[in-house]
């Protein structure tokens, strides 16, 4: 027979990270607390991970728009802060991919870059608004929010 708890393990064992051999440790009513703290623990790294990933994609917009302004590397602040960008872009990535599947953080990322970038590049150039443009920066869009969806 399965205690109401085993049965909630079971139905959260691929949704909340908790693995098979963890299941019997739950296989009584007084684990439910150790449960409950190991699906709470585990959402908030989900969680931690998706925000990391965002800040990650922003950064990636600051190293994008900042080679802009470097002219080639000669000027010193825009470098630095070009080279400061790509470096916490990369390691707030790095972060990020310990909780999320590889293929979904870089697209995600690389998504939110395109759409920063070309939405900075509209504001700050004064690049193209066309409605095709903004069209496909939604498609974009929808398919960060799908990916983030589906995980």
């Amino acid at each position: 027979m399965l205690f109401p708890v085993q049965k909630l393990a079971n139905t959260t064992n691929e949704v909340f990270g908790i693995y098979e051999k963890n299941i019997y440790q739950y296989n009584n009513p007084e684990s439910f607390p150790k449960l409950l703290e190991n699906i709470l623990h585990n959402i908030y790294h989900k969680k931690m991970a998706w925000i990391y990933l965002t800040l990650a994609g922003l950064f990636e917009c600051g190293w994008a728009i900042g080679i802009k302004y470097t002219d080639g590397f000669p000027k010193l602040i825009p470098s630095l802060f070009t080279l400061f960008s790509m470096g916490f872009s990369f390691w707030l990535l790095s972060i990020a991919i310990r909780t999320i599947p590889v293929g979904t953080a870089c697209a995600v990322w690389a998504g939110i870059g395109a759409v920063g970038v070309t939405l900075l590049g509209m504001i700050l150039f004064a690049e193209s608004k066309d409605i095709m443009r903004i069209i496909c920066l939604l498609l974009i869009v929808s398919g960060i929010i799908g990916l983030g969806i589906v995980l």
